[in-house]
């Protein structure tokens, strides 16, 4: 599982040791190069994206997207690329067009969208849903 937070840049990085205790599943912010394990959950440190590779994560201080870094546009297109229709994606909140563009009509059918409330939502990928 990979987790995108958008945190202070000079933050103090604390989303790891909060979530540790509360969750079933090993947590950390992952090096460079690291293995994708199973049963683990992946944070993005701030200021840095995640990147998937076939089996493996890169952790980088690549440019602002959507005025963000981390950004959850980097994860998901490179977990598109890396794990094709074996991955699910999840926006819990967002802001302006962050995440919104992995999820347009121009990707494959498979691909759906669930929103609480399509009627006023926050998210603009959920104000784009049909």
């Amino acid at each position: 599982m990979f987790v995108v937070q958008h945190t202070a840049p000079d933050g103090p990085g604390l989303l790891a040791e909060i979530l540790a205790p509360v969750c079933a599943l090993p947590v950390c912010f992952p090096d460079d190069g690291q293995a994708i394990e199973r049963g683990q959950v992946f944070l993005a440190p701030p200021n840095r994206h995640l990147v998937l590779g076939e089996n493996s994560i890169r952790v980088t201080r690549g440019p602002r997207e959507n005025s963000f870094r981390p950004s959850i546009d980097v994860l998901f297109r490179s977990a598109a690329t890396a794990c094709d229709k074996r991955v699910i994606g999840a926006i819990l909140t967002g802001y302006l067009d962050d995440g919104a563009s992995v999820f347009t009509p121009s990707k494959s059918a498979a691909d759906s969208r669930l929103c609480k409330s399509q009627t006023t939502p926050k998210c603009p990928i959920c104000r784009a849903t049909p």
